[in-house]
């Protein structure tokens, strides 16, 4: 079977996060994917499950240590069958039963696409993807709501040396050479609350090395600081809440 999508998923010691996001792929009305999923060698129980489970898809797992999450998500590209690559983190899940079924329709129809930008639901908050010019501020989308051509990771895969901006760095050095882009206005992933804010300034670091490669550091350098304000003003604002 030639499988229109590979799902990845990283996770370590989080078995609950993946049983959600498993019960999300099971209640898909089309199961034309492959589950593909990395896991940093848990100790929580997530490989006696897989090795206890039966599937209604197919499903890899690969249980070993890795440098950090880009490491693991690389490693999964490399397993991947599908011509489309989703990545959907342990804890992350599908938005409703119908959004295998939407992106293989979007890519039935327009088989050309490189790169499809969807929306995402954070907080309880429903996000549409940004314009393409957004990624001088931030990702147009979050990565979870990205579908790769599969082909595009032959020749740029994520940089390990990232902690956080890895997904952004990655999106940077692509866009050049993408020419199929398509911003959809469906929703496809709910994701967990993420850890990153309590790393704030590590964050906005790795952002602004990754902006300086890609503008001229006489502009990156005024948009990251700008960015650095908002997001502390962000988080002061939801702290009093």
């Amino acid at each position: 079977m030639i499988y229109k999508i590979s799902i990845i998923t990283v996770s370590k010691n989080n078995l609950k996060g993946l049983f959600n996001t498993y019960n999300s792929l099971i209640r898909q009305n089309n199961f034309q994917f492959e589950w593909i999923v990395i896991d940093g060698a848990s100790t929580d129980g997530t490989s006696a499950w897989f090795s206890n489970s039966t599937f209604p898809f197919k499903v890899k797992y690969v249980s070993e240590e890795d440098s950090g999450i880009y490491d693991a998500m690389n490693k999964g590209v490399k397993l991947c069958e599908g011509k489309y690559v989703l990545f959907l983190n342990s804890g992350d899940i599908l938005y409703d039963i119908n959004v295998i079924g939407k992106i293989i329709g979007t890519i039935n129809d327009l088989p050309n696409v490189e790169l499809i930008l969807a929306g995402f639901s954070y907080c309880g908050r429903n996000r549409l993807s940004r314009p393409l010019w957004w990624r001088y501020w931030s990702l147009p989308t979050s990565h979870q709501s990205i579908i790769y051509k599969k082909s595009i990771f032959a020749e740029f895969s994520f940089n390990i040396n990232f902690r956080f901006a890895g997904d952004y760095d990655h999106f940077l050095r692509i866009y050049p050479l993408i020419n199929n882009f398509l911003r959809v206005r469906y929703i496809t992933s709910i994701n967990e609350k993420y850890g990153s804010d309590a790393y704030i300034n590590k964050v906005m670091d790795e952002y602004e090395l990754s902006l300086s490669s890609y503008l001229s550091v006489f502009l990156a350098v005024p948009l990251i600081f700008l960015k650095r304000g908002y997001i502390k003003l962000r988080l002061f604002v939801s702290n009093s809440l």
